[in-house]
């Protein structure tokens, strides 16, 4: 079946612009249309289907296609088609990928078990990817920004942002999710997708400037959310696999054989 399904207006490229996508289930096809004006967005979607019989949002109807509330993998995809579009600077091939709706996911998950009501920015939290690379992350949203996740290379890093609050070079790498939650297009269609409502906001930043994200960047902050959300679970030991990824977090505070 082919579900066709359609949102906006989204600000893509600094222009306002109409999404319409569809997901043929049985190949796995995806098409996605974006135009400055939702006719033009229809259109074009209405031209690459060529009559093919499917099924749509309420709010296409009247245009040949059979009324139907949106399958689940459908409102999984736009959620990461309207991410992916604000953030395809910064992901660039990762913006429409799986990768990119593991970190919805996580994000998700993250602010259902908000751990920031157990660790906030001053404690520092240690996560070691594959047993190999470690980093340090801090948990934001217990003040009044919203909920976040920073995560920076060591300790010494960690202490230099602590020390003064323009720490540039605490922030000279530094790899940063915002989860803010305006009431708009991005975060009610998260909500429908994921059951959490949030705006991602994507930071990377290299010799304290923004940069892309790679895809060791995106893995490792997607598993370090999923691990914080475990520790905050009431875990001594959070832990959380994504993809081929394992990630073990601890406070900062715990005994070496804690991390065992």
């Amino acid at each position: 079946m082919i579900y066709v399904m359609e949102c906006g207006p989204v600000f893509h490229s600094k222009r306002a612009q109409w999404v319409v996508l569809s997901l043929d289930s049985s190949t796995r096809r995806v098409m996605t249309r974006v135009a400055p004006t939702r006719e033009e967005a229809r259109q074009s979607m209405r031209a690459d289907l060529g009559g093919a019989p499917a099924a749509c949002c309420p709010s296409l109807a009247g245009l040949g296609w059979e009324v139907q509330p949106p399958p689940d993998e459908v409102l999984a995809l736009t959620a990461v088609t309207l991410v992916g579009l604000e953030h395809q600077d910064v992901l660039g091939p990762l913006a429409f990928s799986r990768q990119t709706e593991a970190l919805l996911r996580a994000g998700a998950m993250f602010l259902d078990t908000a751990p920031w009501r157990q660790f906030n920015a001053y404690e520092p939290l240690h996560v070691t990817f594959g047993g190999e690379v470690t980093r340090v992350v801090a948990v934001g949203g217990s003040g009044t920004l919203p909920p976040s996740l920073i995560m920076l290379p060591d300790q010494p890093a960690f202490e230099r942002a602590q020390r003064d609050a323009r720490a540039k070079g605490g922030f000279d790498d530094a790899v940063i999710i915002g989860l803010d939650d305006p009431p708009d297009l991005v975060s009610d269609t998260i909500e429908l997708a994921f059951g959490e409502a949030f705006h991602p906001r994507l930071l990377r930043l290299h010799r304290g400037k923004p940069t892309s994200f790679s895809a060791d960047d995106l893995l490792r902050l997607t598993a370090a959310l999923a691990a914080v959300t475990s520790l905050a679970a009431g875990r001594a030991v959070g832990r959380a696999v994504v993809g081929e990824l394992e990630a073990i977090v601890v406070p900062c505070r715990a005994q070496p054989s804690q991390r065992n």
